[in-house]
């Protein structure tokens, strides 16, 4: 008998932005992670229950500030970026030591904030959404996605073993190397890049207008679709679409693929769900929309 679907787990992520260079941050989870491994993300990370007790300056809706604290507290774990109020004073070597108060456990991130008088400000993240790991994975996360500007003199690293060759990257440069599979990318963050790509391209600079209409943008795309994403793009030819089938358990979904660019072939699970059915075919109807062919469907089994 197939598996429930796993409950997705509250996290937080942020989009760092280094306006002057036009560069968005990411990095490679480490391959040994359950969860992605391998795959170029944002920082960020799971909610923690501390999180609802640090404060939030202008930021009335308690939800929005308990999520804005999390990615500010997994963005510090991860790069070492603080992405606070009255940091300007802190010294690399001060906040050096702030990391190691707060991955040691000697501090929580609210006391390492309260003992140092820095504080967040809601006014700094931008909400652009949230993004749920579909159904079929193991392990599932709603993930609450915030946009922020990189603070003055601080460079990212990494801070602990989770995520690998830390960079600022244009975000078309990113999507080059996706298209040349030299990186997996995961597929919020894909979304992301490509919204700030075409931003890039329209308006030529990352300032706070054009980043807040990108950011309006991605909000309302995760709204139309309730933060769900079916699939994952490998690259620019190759999608992968996972369908619910009668498999062997644990498995519950047996992948779909969708091979080719302005022509394309789908290698079809031939799922029995009317729904799962109807789903793939939304997704070839929207790729026939841009001008694509497809030129064959081959059924499995």
């Amino acid at each position: 008998m197939n598996q429930k679907p796993a409950t997705p787990k509250d996290a937080a992520a942020i989009i760092l932005i280094k306006s002057d260079t036009n560069e968005v941050l990411w990095a490679q989870r480490n391959l040994n992670l359950k969860f992605l491994g391998g795959y170029h993300a944002f920082a960020g990370g799971k909610f923690d229950a501390g999180d609802t007790e640090i404060e939030v300056r202008n930021c009335e809706n308690a939800e929005t500030a308990k999520f804005i604290a999390c990615a500010a507290r997994e963005l510090f774990e991860e790069v070492g970026v603080l992405l606070v109020r009255n940091g300007e004073k802190l010294t690399k070597g001060q906040r050096a030591s702030l990391h190691d108060d707060l991955i040691s456990g000697r501090m929580n991130f609210g006391e390492v904030l309260r003992h140092w008088n820095l504080w967040l400000d809601g006014g700094d993240f931008t909400r652009t959404g949230f993004w749920t790991t579909p159904p079929f994975s193991p392990m599932r996360y709603k993930t609450r996605f915030f946009l922020a500007n990189c603070p003055p003199k601080q460079e990212p690293y990494a801070a602990i073993s989770e995520m690998e060759n830390i960079e600022f990257v244009r975000p078309d440069e990113a999507l080059s190397r996706w298209k040349k599979s030299e990186v997996l990318i995961s597929p919020p963050v894909l979304l992301v890049l490509k919204e700030l790509a075409a931003t890039l391209q329209n308006s030529g600079q990352m300032n706070s207008e054009t980043l807040k209409v990108c950011a309006e943008k991605l909000l309302v795309k995760s709204q139309e679709c309730d933060g769900q994403i079916d699939y994952i793009e490998l690259n620019s030819r190759l999608i992968c679409f996972p369908l619910k089938t009668e498999t062997l358990p644990p498995a519950t979904h047996t992948n779909c693929f969708i091979v080719g660019g302005q022509e394309f072939v789908v290698i079809d699970a031939a799922s029995k769900d009317e729904a799962e059915r109807q789903k793939l075919f939304e997704l070839i109807d929207s790729l026939i929309e841009k001008n694509s062919v497809c030129k064959e469907l081959f059924p499995l089994g």
